[in-house]
């Protein structure tokens, strides 16, 4: 929760970019491939901008994209 928490709650993360580095910032900083992170921007981008104050749908798109990444090459063999 505490990562939902701070993602969703963040005004960085309305914006694709900043809510995929805000996701990998608090999943460890790892480092990811050029191919993956456009993958991850878009499908960030498809969803529309979170709401910064965590209302909506915020949560679930934050445990979303954690779960992309935990199923991402660089995140297993980090």
């Amino acid at each position: 929760r505490y990562i939902i928490d701070k993602v969703a709650g963040d005004p960085v993360s309305t914006e694709p970019e900043g809510f995929v580095d805000n996701v990998l910032k608090y999943m460890g900083m790892i480092e990811i491939g050029d191919e993956t992170r456009r993958e991850l921007l878009e499908h960030a981008a498809d969803g529309g901008p979170i709401d910064s104050n965590g209302e909506g749908n915020g949560g679930a798109r934050v445990m979303e994209m954690m779960s992309l990444i935990a199923a991402t090459r660089e995140y297993q063999f980090c």
